[in-house]
């Protein structure tokens, strides 16, 4: 009996054993890959389709992935694809524009694993990986010297996933400034705001093109008795450490360009008698307003409770230039008479009466074949505007809807519908347009209170493909130029802001091809690092023919007083027939021009851009000519022109 109980025991271990056996033949063994499973489950590769379980569940609640493609194996990953390297390299060059090696660079403002050194030649490169690059679909990172060492950055360098080549770090020995911020009578001022801020003029002996860099600010606030402390300051001779606080104190001091502990910023208060313009503001029943917005020029102030105003008078105003009150839901005050007034030296009080109730314009805005425009901007292109110079301007139809900022504009809304609020009794001009196609369609003089309006796209906005080509003054083709279409969005006071569609690069015959270009309102624009920006508005093109776009090759060059007894004081650069041509300052991928060259006390200039058509340079010493010198401009090289 015994010894069939122990064969039966014996028979049911050897039937588990081999239920075991055969179940772990047929299925995966726990372990990484199941870990590997779960992982990719969350994130299905590319092309791979995912079903999600849970239905009904709220929006925003946690689902189950479940993946339906096999898990690859190590054949699989073996033939994936690697990450493209996404490569940035440049130079490390000092003050004078000597290469430097063995200087560690940083990354500001992303916390990623990053270590890179110059070389002997100054050079560096590295792989940026697949973190940066995400980091930089939001924007642009900045590489600087990491801190602790013998060199500090001079000036910011930015890099983004279009322009990440060829970048440069400009290094200059790292120093410390301290001291204390002080009023006129020597009391000790805490809180008050100290900073540093180095601009690519500030750095005239600098030999190369600055374009691409950015100015750099150091900043801190005066501690208890006034103390103030600044690290790792780059030793730039000539720039300004600046302190204020509130409105009222500034101070600044020069800077030798060396470390210095014992700095005193004196603040002193700057504010003068002056002028100004004062009123009243008061309503259709003669009552006064209380709390109504009133502004000229640059400035703005609020009514009492007496609706009395009081601004300062500017040094001058242009004609027409308006005095403007404005309260919600009321129709606002203007007084375009300011501008005599300032010229005649006429300060007696003004009186502003606002309008009554504010009116509306409701309408729609329609593509070509009737369907509604969803996400269209609509805005007044001819708002009462209280800024110059801002763009989108701030206008007083804006504020009197109820708008913080008194903004232009509004967006339709999925039946293409809009309302344009806080209008006065007057026409206007309606300005609509697609951010992504850059379409654009407008109406003149629409009168406030009509409901009814109908903004519609012509039949032939588009034309779906224009070809061209970009060639130098020699008619040599322009390669790897960045084409796009652009579109003014707001303009005030020579200040615009555009919407621009992606560019396209020129190839090596000059050529290009943009596609679905509108033929209203927009401008074909032409840049790039070796070029000076040139635009072509539509409508002076025929975009039917294949374009030829011809621009003017970017030169640089800086000047250097070395025998001259006099300084000049100004300088301009003339083609060659004499014409005065534009100075451009590049930084960062923006820049500022102006006729006249801006010259430091000693007569000397920063690197500058000028098209390769200047032939001279004429010097002046204020309204005496010091010198007039020929120029041989050659693209990619900076000239330095001495005197």
């Amino acid at each position: 009996m015994r010894t069939l109980i122990g064969v039966a025991v014996l028979l049911l271990l050897l039937g588990v054993v081999w239920w075991a056996w055969t179940s772990s033949a047929s299925s995966p063994l726990p372990g990484p890959t199941m870990a590997r499973a779960a992982t990719d489950a969350q994130s299905p590769p590319r092309g791979s389709s995912a079903t999600e379980v849970g239905g009904g569940a709220p929006s925003g609640s946690d689902r189950t992935r479940v993946e339906s493609v096999p898990m690859p194996g190590p054949a699989a990953e073996a033939e994936a694809a690697p990450e493209a390297p996404f490569v940035v390299d440049g130079r490390v060059l000092d003050l004078t524009g000597a290469p430097l090696a063995g200087v560690a660079l940083s990354l500001r403002g992303a916390a990623l694993p990053f270590a890179v050194e110059s070389g002997t030649d100054g050079r560096f490169e590295f792989d940026a990986g697949p973190a940066a690059v995400n980091l930089l679909l939001a924007g642009q990172l900045e590489l600087e010297i990491a801190p602790g060492q013998r060199w500090a950055s001079a000036l910011d360098t930015p890099f983004s996933r279009e322009r990440h080549g060829g970048l440069l770090v400009v290094a200059a020995p790292a120093i410390e400034l301290g001291g204390t911020v002080e009023d006129e009578q020597g009391v000790a001022i805490e809180g008050a705001s100290v900073s540093l801020r180095i601009e690519s003029t500030d750095l005239r002996k600098f030999p190369a093109p600055l374009d691409r860099n950015a100015p750099r600010t150091l900043a801190t606030r005066s501690g208890p008795r006034g103390a103030f402390s600044l690290q790792g300051v780059p030793a730039v001779q000539g720039s300004d450490l600046q302190a204020s606080r509130g409105e009222r104190g500034r101070g600044a001091l020069v800077l030798e360009g060396e470390t210095a502990l014992d700095l005193r910023l004196v603040l002193h208060d700057g504010v003068q008698e002056a002028a100004v313009f004062a009123g009243v503001v008061l309503d259709m029943a003669g009552a006064p307003v209380e709390d109504a917005r009133v502004s000229l020029a640059e400035s703005t102030t609020e009514t009492d409770d007496r609706g009395r105003f009081e601004l300062p008078a500017p040094d001058r105003l242009s004609d027409g230039a308006p005095l403007v009150a404005v309260k919600r839901g009321l129709q606002a005050a203007v007084d375009r008479s300011l501008a005599e007034r300032l010229e005649r030296r006429d300060f007696s009080p003004l009186l502003l009466r606002l309008g009554p109730a504010t009116l509306e314009i409701r309408g729609k805005v329609l593509l070509a074949d009737g369907a509604p425009a969803k996400g269209w901007t609509v805005s007044l292109a001819d708002g009462t505007e209280l800024s110059s110079g801002s763009v989108p301007p701030t206008i007083a139809e804006g504020l009197a809807a109820g708008n913080t900022r008194g903004s232009p504009s509004v967006t339709t809304d999925r039946s293409g519908e809009f309302t344009l609020r806080g209008l006065s009794a007057r026409d206007y001009t309606l300005r609509a347009w697609q951010p992504k196609s850059l379409l654009v369609v407008r109406a003149e003089r629409v009168a406030a209170g009509r409901t009814d309006v109908v903004l519609r796209l012509g039949p032939d906005a588009v034309a779906t493909e224009v070809r061209g080509r970009v060639v130098d003054r020699r008619g040599q083709a322009v390669p790897e130029a960045q084409v796009s279409v652009e579109l003014v969005t707001f303009a005030s006071g020579g200040a615009s802001a555009w919407e621009s569609s992606k560019a396209v690069a020129t190839g090596a015959d000059g050529t290009f091809q943009l596609k679905n270009v509108p033929r209203a309102e927009v401008r074909i624009a032409v840049h790039g690092d070796a070029l000076m920006e040139q635009r072509w508005e539509v409508a002076e093109v025929d975009l039917a023919q294949e374009l030829r776009l011809q621009v003017d090759l970017r030169a640089h060059f800086r000047v250097l007083r070395e025998k001259s007894p006099l300084p000049a004081t100004r300088g301009e650069v003339l083609d060659e027939h004499g014409a005065t041509l534009q100075v451009f300052s590049f930084q960062n991928g923006g820049w500022s021009s102006s006729s006249s060259i801006p010259l430091s006390k000693d007569g000397a200039s920063h690197s500058l851009g000028v098209s390769e058509r200047g032939s001279s340079l004429v010097l002046y010493a204020q309204s005496e000519e010091v010198a007039r010198l020929p120029l041989v401009l050659l693209p990619g090289q900076v000239l330095e022109i001495r005197y």
